[in-house]
């Protein structure tokens, strides 16, 4: 590395050092370097500096990071909590306008459940065949009530129908 004359970014590095575990600090580090000289001769020393951000904050993963020390204990109710009193003194405040929201909000999320419900119907038709590449529908071109258009139906014949 010190042949180089660029260096990847050092606060990068130190912040990295700081919350990677101890074990892996060397190998993360060793596989970010290598991924910057790589990049620095491929793309530029600016453009090897930002993929070498963007790399070292994509490499890191849970499995190594330090655990926090002391004693946290995370509260997930007293967010929650939060929340509910907040909208409580929003609907005592303003009750038609939370009431046009919440009605607002319900209509929305109906909606786009009735949307992914119809377009999953719509797709996985015929999918349980084991030759689905192979079907085809059967149409009929008629001329249709206006005279000026053309319907395409899909048809069957009576003894297919009644199978």
């Amino acid at each position: 590395m010190k042949s180089s004359k660029t260096t990847p970014p050092l606060l990068l590095d130190w912040f990295i050092s700081g919350i990677c575990k101890h074990e892996v600090f060397e190998i993360v580090q060793g596989d970010l370097y290598e991924l910057y000289e790589r990049n620095l001769k491929k793309h530029g020393a600016l453009k090897a500096r930002l993929l070498y951000i963007r790399d070292a904050l994509t490499i890191l993963r849970p499995t190594l990071l330090k655990q926090l020390e002391g004693n946290y204990q995370l509260n997930p109710y007293g967010m929650f909590k939060n929340h509910f009193k907040t909208s409580c003194r929003n609907l005592k405040r303003n009750p038609l306008f939370t009431i046009i929201n919440a009605v607002g909000l319900a209509i929305s999320i109906s909606v786009g459940i009735m949307i992914i419900v119809f377009l999953s119907e719509l797709y996985s038709v015929d999918d349980f065949h084991e030759q689905k590449d192979q079907i085809y529908r059967v149409t009929t071109t008629q001329p249709g009530l206006m005279g000026d258009q053309i319907d395409h139906l899909a048809t069957a014949s009576y003894f297919v129908a009644a199978r």
